[in-house]
C-alpha cells in the first residue's frame, strides 16, 4: 500500500511539472514564422484553454488522492511516530550491547528514512504546484493583440489566480505532509520520549 500511494504521490507531483513545461512551450507558437499572427493567436488561446483543463483534471486527482489517502496518510504518520518513541525507549533501556545498539539504530534510521521518503514525496507537489503561475505568466499571452488580447488576459488572470491556491496533503486533518513539518514530527517524537523517559 505504501508504495502504492506513494507512486500516485510521484505521479502527482510529475503532472504539475507537466504542466509548468506545456505552458512554458505555449511561447513558441509565436515564433512560427509561416502562419498569420491571428492564426497563432487562435491557436495560443486554444492550447491555453487546453492547460487550463488539464490544470483542473489535476486538481481533481490531488482531490481524489487525498481523499482516498486519508486514512494511510493519517495511520502513517501516528505509527511511525510510535514506532520512534519505542525504539528510543528500547535503546535507553537497553543493555550496552553493541550489536543490540546497531540494530536499534539501523531500525530508528529505515523508519526515518521511509517517513522523509512519505512526507517529502507529498511535500514536493506542493513545491511543483507553486511554480505553476510563473510558467502560466510567461507562456506568451502578451504576444496576444486586440480582442485576443482582452480574452487571454482574463484566461490569464483567472488561471494564476487558481494556480496560486497551495495544493497541501495533510494528514490526521490538522497535519501538513510537507518538508518542515517532517522535522516537526521527529521533533514531536523525540518530546514524547522525552516525557516517558
Amino acid at each position: 500500500v505504501f508504495a502504492v500511494i506513494v507512486c500516485i504521490l510521484i505521479s502527482i507531483k510529475y503532472q504539475y511539472k507537466f504542466l509548468c513545461s506545456y505552458f512554458e512551450s505555449l511561447n513558441k507558437i509565436f515564433d512560427d514564422e509561416t502562419s498569420s499572427h491571428e492564426v497563432k493567436e487562435a491557436e495560443f488561446e486554444n492550447a491555453f484553454c487546453n492547460g487550463i483543463k488539464i490544470h483542473t483534471q489535476i486538481i481533481w486527482c490531488v482531490r481524489r488522492c487525498q481523499i482516498m489517502c486519508r486514512t494511510v496518510f493519517s495511520a502513517n504518520i501516528m505509527l511511525d511516530t510510535f514506532v520512534l518513541v519505542i525504539l528510543m525507549l528500547a535503546m535507553v533501556n537497553s543493555e550496552n550491547d553493541f550489536y543490540g545498539l546497531c540494530s536499534q539504530m539501523s531500525s530508528v534510521l529505515v523508519t526515518v528514512v521511509l517517513m522523509a521518503f512519505f512526507m517529502w514525496t507529498a511535500g514536493d507537489i506542493n513545491v511543483q504546484a507553486s511554480q505553476l503561475p510563473d510558467a502560466i505568466y510567461g507562456s506568451g499571452w502578451y504576444n496576444c493583440r486586440g480582442k485576443s488580447s482582452a480574452r487571454i488576459r482574463s484566461l490569464v488572470t483567472i488561471s494564476m489566480n487558481k494556480a496560486q491556491q497551495p495544493i497541501l496533503m495533510w494528514a490526521l486533518g490538522f497535519v501538513e505532509l510537507s518538508h518542515k513539518n517532517f522535522v516537526a514530527i521527529i521533533k514531536s517524537a523525540y518530546s514524547v520520549f522525552s516525557v516517558f523517559y
